[in-house]
Order: structure tokens, then C-alpha cells, then sequence
């Protein structure tokens, strides 16, 4: 490593290595992570059909028989880039004091401790902003796409979900109401993922509405086994676990995002129930960053520099993050409430 701590190269190995907030859904479903050394990413979605064949038979002293390859649809995406940085003065980096120190330094040692503290804090918080973002954008891909506006950038990256994979419980049927089944409907929804694609459903992502109607279901409370119930509790990964019903492993996600007017929103729709198969592939990837002190084939890259008068310095943090659904027949989105 180089001796320079404000060089990119030591600052890149520095946000790589900090760790973050638990991020649900990435931590749950996201769990794989791939780095690709380009700016675009050819994804390979896998279409239904294939998992429902059987192998042929074939006579005594006959040849094997040709049967179809494996289908899917190859689309070409750019990386989304998110590149944020923030300027620190004179005073920021070298007077702000960590709670328990004096102002009063004394020792050049302890400065530069002090500033290496401070530059840590300050990339951290752009490791997290950029978190929540790709977090966000899992949230977005397990509805079958995500779709991005701005004032000066658009783009949607659409997987292919089926329409029967996003069903909407209405009236009467909807969890709460006279008639809902919700056994039933989450039993409903794990076949229609077997038959897709030979996969069994076995995890769950719950809003917080949909949560309090399925745990007041008197039906589902004669099911639930106290020994598999945490709710409200949390583990140390910092997943609200709830507990196990009809085989699926349920979490509740009441992660809260300011969008960019400051609206806050729930990462998982309140009144969503999204199932899913954690045999199925789903990845975060991550592009090449392109810089001109460098390129990075690295999650994060992260690079400073200073101005002189007034003397202030800029730090910035760059990630080219995409999460993918490679088999989106293995989701179901449900709006249950």
C-alpha cells in the first residue's frame, strides 16, 4: 500500500474495508456479489418452460435424443453509477474534536489520528448513503424492475416478471377481511413458483400492515409455532426475523427511504408480501469505475483532494452497483392489504 493515506489507492482499500449498516433485503436475498470489469452487464433472465420437461426414453442400443437447451433472454444494461462526495474545510478535518478529546491536541501524532478518524467518519457516511441506494434498487428489482427519473437522468431496467407474479388481494379477500385466507394464499403463491420453476419458496419479505393482519389471523396464530416467533425481536445481523409458516422463513422489512422531495417511503411496500426462493439466483454486480486517476474493478472506489484557497478538501466515493432477478418466475410480489 502506498505511504500517502490521501492517495485513491489507500482511501479505495480504505471504503472497501469499512463495514456498513445491515441492509435487509441485500443481506437476505442479495447475498451473492460478482465483480465485472466493464460499464455494461449482459444478463442472462431465464424464461419459463424449461424446469416442466422430461427426459425422453429411448430404445435399447439407441442414440441419446437431442432435447432443448436451457431458455432464456440475454438483455445489455449499462451500470447505474452513483458517484457522491462531500467538501470538508480546514476546520472540519483538523478543529472538530471526538466526543471525549480536548480540543487541545498537543501532539502532531494526535492530529493526524484525528484527521484519519475524521476522513474514516466522513467515508463512511458515503458508503451508507450509496448502501441505501443499491438497497433501494433490490427493493425495486424484486418488483420486476427498476425505473430511475431525475432532472438529468432516467433509465429502467426491467427483468421480466410475469404479470401473475404481482397479484392484488381486493375487498373482502385481502388480508384483514371476512373471507381472507392467508394460509391459503401463501400456499397459492409457492406453487405458482414450483410450477415456474421447479424451485421450492421458502423466504419471505412482509410490510409492516401486512404483518399486523397476518399476525392477527386467528388461523395463522393456531399454525405458528411459538418456538419459531421472534417478533419484534431482532439478531445480530440486524434482520427482523418473525418466525416460520407454510415452510417460508419470514422477515419483516420496515426500512424507511427519503426520496428526493424528502418523502419518506417504506423499502418494501406496507401492504406487500414478497416470496421468494433462495435456491434462485439473484446478485448485486458491480461495473468497472472509470476514473481518470484510475480504474477500479472494485465495489467501491474512493479518491481526495485539496484546494488551496480557502483551503478546503474534497472527498469523494464511487460505486457502479446493479442488483439482478436472473429468475424472476422464482418471485412473488403480492399486494396483500
Amino acid at each position: 500500500m502506498t505511504e500517502n493515506i490521501y492517495d485513491y489507492r489507500a482511501l479505495t482499500t480504505a471504503i472497501n474495508a469499512i463495514e456498513t449498516v445491515p441492509s435487509l433485503i441485500l443481506d437476505v436475498v442479495f447475498k451473492s456479489k460478482n465483480q465485472n470489469f466493464a460499464t455494461n452487464l449482459d444478463i442472462d433472465v431465464e424464461t419459463n418452460g424449461v424446469a416442466k420437461r422430461l427426459a425422453p426414453f429411448v430404445a435399447p442400443m439407441q442414440g441419446g435424443k437431442i432435447v432443448k437447451a436451457l431458455g432464456y433472454t440475454t438483455k445489455t444494461v449499462k451500470f447505474p453509477r452513483i458517484r457522491v462526495k462531500k467538501q470538508l474545510s480546514a476546520k472540519d478535518i483538523l478543529g472538530m474534536r471526538e466526543v471525549g478529546n480536548s480540543i487541545y491536541v498537543g501532539e502532531a501524532g494526535t492530529i493526524d489520528a484525528m484527521k484519519n478518524s475524521k476522513i474514516a467518519r466522513e467515508q463512511s457516511h458515503l458508503k451508507n448513503l450509496i448502501t441505501r441506494r443499491v438497497e433501494w434498487m433490490a427493493a425495486q428489482a424484486l418488483k420486476g424492475k427498476i425505473a430511475y427519473t431525475s432532472d438529468d437522468l432516467a433509465f429502467e431496467i426491467d427483468f421480466g416478471m410475469q404479470a401473475n407474479h404481482k397479484p392484488t388481494l381486493a375487498g373482502n379477500l385481502a388480508w384483514g377481511g371476512e373471507s381472507c385466507d392467508i394460509v391459503s394464499n401463501i400456499r397459492t403463491y409457492k406453487n405458482l413458483i414450483l410450477q415456474a420453476t421447479n424451485l421450492t419458496a421458502d423466504t419471505a419479505l412482509i410490510g409492516t400492515v401486512a404483518l399486523d393482519k397476518l399476525l392477527a389471523d386467528t388461523k395463522v396464530q393456531k399454525l405458528l409455532d411459538n418456538r419459531n416467533v421472534a417478533a419484534g425481536n431482532i439478531d445480530i445481523f440486524g434482520k427482523n426475523y418473525v418466525g416460520r409458516l407454510c415452510g417460508v422463513d419470514i422477515y419483516e422489512c420496515a426500512e424507511q427511504y427519503l426520496d428526493d422531495e424528502g418523502a419518506s417511503h417504506s423499502m418494501i411496500d406496507e401492504n406487500a408480501f414478497v416470496l421468494l426462493s433462495s435456491q434462485a439466483k439473484f446478485a448485486q454486480e458491480f461495473g468497472l469505475i472509470e476514473d481518470l486517476d484510475a480504474q477500479v474493478g472494485l465495489e467501491f472506489f474512493s479518491k481526495m483532494w485539496n484546494e488551496k484557497d480557502p483551503s478546503t478538501a474534497w472527498l469523494l466515493a464511487e460505486s457502479n452497483p446493479l442488483p439482478v432477478v436472473y429468475q424472476p418466475d422464482a418471485v412473488v410480489y403480492a399486494t396483500v392489504v
